[in-house]
């Protein structure tokens, strides 16, 4: 992965001809929001006297001339520029603490910057009070949206713009850098033979050198090289190609952040100019598009390019956690072609085509792979959602016993409550068809016995939601929730509640359960002289398609709920087949309490 993070950052420093300032050079905010406030504080030394403290607005295209790197959480930057934290300690050791290192250390300056280091310090500390006294005032007004960078301004000019401080950009950055080094031995990444390599420049920071399982050296620093040996060439690649990925390629994916890593095959000279451009930013790449119901990728921008692309590039997906200043990894997804991600959107297509919808997306299977419990502070199930984008990419098989249990977890508290039942059931059923669709679950089928014609547009009705539905216990399942719901809309309509849904177990049914719940629907509705020819029909084709299925169903209680619950949301598809006339006034009307 970072071989391809270094070759997109060869790309492009060679795109934008940069220099190797300009790669080590950061964007303090880099992902700018727009409630939030960016404001620069500059205090003004002119004429070697300090003259006040200003504040400008925050441009994006000064980067170079605010000349920031970020440097240890305890110790000053790479240059007198910081984000600004609290004032007092930001001064002292970012500022004011830059110049003191400098000075006491004196890496190869010359004479005259000897003296204008000495000098700048010696104003800063002589006027602290009344810098200290304007900062704290200027920046009393700063609420938590308010993002602010400090630094100095000489004589009008930004730090920027002087060559001493570009200077010791470049030699500090050497300095962290050679503490841990070695001469002619072989680069971790391009695999050549260099002059030094390095032991402590990785970019990320899921790489460190005091934790464990980053001990080839036997716990010697000096020695830790070895894990992971870098040339100056690939630091900077790897560090300009993360640094665009923290601009261009790096999205929140419900709760979660990822980076979305291109690599080219064949080398970036065969990929397509425009393809190039859309990983450029020009268009936008996301896993999450408000104006396409937040899907994988829009059709309109990255998909109709890398389509075309005869998979000559495919991506990976980086899933990073922030802690402080550490990095963990949730999930890698390598290699995922643009023919997966054409079937992807496919299969997305198929769904939303089914149920007369254009919205399925990843929020449908967040539903269910979320929180444990709706009350909680925190998403708790992070890694099982993970692990289902990851078969999504990767087309690996998905347990089925193993998601019926997440998706009744939902659906019962739904019913239980009598709230979103429909919605959550429906949500339920589109994630299996998709995944259906991608072949990434597989289901038991035992046969379905052909019943006589005038269940033939029943079938049919089944027929069209594929693999799942061939299963003639599951059809007789789903025609048991559907004449179950038939008989809780008529109590509803008649009696405005529904005494008969604890015979429902709290959706806990088993086998037995179900055999025996068809007779008392059955009972139930002539009792409410309800029990029209078409609810006959329902209750027969239920009953023989149970029957076929023989003694023993080979179902799980989740299971076996899940495809009734199917069939009470499927209620009125189903009677708009059997009534085709016209339909029970109890049928037409909208039960307010299952939206």
């Amino acid at each position: 992965m970072l071989e391809t993070i270094k070759e997109l950052g060869e790309w492009n420093i060679n795109e934008e001809e940069k220099e190797i300032l300009s790669v080590l050079v950061e964007n303090p905010f880099p992902q700018q929001q727009p409630k939030k406030e960016y404001v620069f504080l500059a205090i003004c030394i002119q004429n070697q006297l300090f003259e006040k403290v200003i504040i400008e607005e925050f441009e994006p295209s000064r980067v170079m001339k605010y000349l920031y790197r970020k440097g240890a959480a305890n110790g000053p930057d790479f240059t007198p520029c910081a984000k600004l934290t609290h004032p007092r300690k930001t001064w002292n050791m970012k500022i004011r603490g830059w110049f003191e290192k400098v000075q006491k250390n004196q890496i190869d300056l010359e004479t005259e910057d000897i003296y204008f280091i000495t000098y700048i310090l010696k104003e800063m500390q002589d006027k602290e009070p009344l810098i200290l006294s304007e900062v704290e005032r200027l920046t009393q007004g700063f609420t938590a949206k308010t993002n602010c960078l400090i630094s100095i301004k000489i004589d009008g000019k930004y730090i920027g713009e002087y060559s001493l401080f570009k200077k010791m950009l470049l030699r500090l950055v050497n300095e962290k850098f050679d503490t841990i080094s070695t001469s002619n031995q072989t680069c971790s990444i391009c695999g050549n033979i260099r002059e030094k390599v390095y032991g402590n420049a990785s970019s990320y920071a899921f790489y460190t050198i005091d934790k464990p399982g980053f001990i080839v050296g036997g716990f010697e620093e000096q020695l830790s090289w070895r894990n992971f040996p870098l040339c100056s060439e690939c630091i900077l690649a790897i560090e300009e190609g993360k640094k665009y990925l923290q601009q261009n390629l790096m999205f929140n994916f419900y709760g979660l952040q990822y980076f979305l890593i291109p690599r080219f095959l064949l080398g970036k000279n065969f990929v397509k100019s425009e393809t190039l451009q859309a990983l450029k930013g020009n268009r936008t790449i996301s896993l999450s598009n408000i104006e396409r119901k937040k899907f994988l990728i829009t059709e309109d921008d990255i998909l109709d390019v890398l389509v075309n692309e005869n998979d000559v590039l495919n991506f990976s997906f980086l899933f990073l956690r922030k802690s402080q200043s550490a990095e963990r990894i949730l999930l890698v997804i390598e290699d995922v072609f643009p023919s997966r991600l054409k079937r992807i959107f496919e299969a997305k297509k198929r769904v939303d085509q089914l149920f007369d919808d254009e919205n399925y997306n990843f929020s449908f299977i967040r539903q269910f792979f979320g929180k444990t419990e709706p009350e909680k502070k925190n998403a708790d199930l992070n890694g099982y959602f993970l692990n289902i984008i990851d078969s999504v990419f990767t087309a690996k098989l998905i347990n089925k016993t193993f998601l019926y249990r997440f998706f009744m977890k939902d659906v019962r508290r739904a019913f239980q409550r009598d709230e979103y039942f429909s919605l959550i059931t429906k949500k339920a059923l589109c994630n299996l068809i998709f995944f259906q669709y991608l072949k990434i679950i597989s289901f038991d089928w035992n046969g379905v016995e052909c019943l006589m014609g005038q269940n033939q547009s029943i079938d049919n009705l089944f027929d069209k939601y594929g693999e799942f539905m061939r299963d003639s216990v599951k059809r007789g399942i789903v025609l048991t929730g559907v004449l179950t719901e038939l008989l809780l809309r008529k109590q509803y309509h008649d009696r405005k509640a529904k005494p008969f849904m604890k015979n429902l177990k709290g959706l806990r049914m088993n086998e037995k359960d179900i055999r025996g719940l068809i007779p008392k629907v059955q009972n139930k509705l002539s009792e409410y002289d309800s029990f029209d020819q078409g609810k006959r029909m329902i209750a027969t084709l239920a009953t023989e398609y149970l029957m076929s299925g023989g003694d023993d169903w080979n179902m799980s209680v989740d299971e076996i709920n899940f495809f009734f619950a199917a069939g009470m949301n499927l209620t009125s598809e189903v009677a708009k087949i059997i009534y085709q006339k016209e339909l029970p006034e109890e049928v037409q009307e909208n039960d307010p309490t299952n939206q």
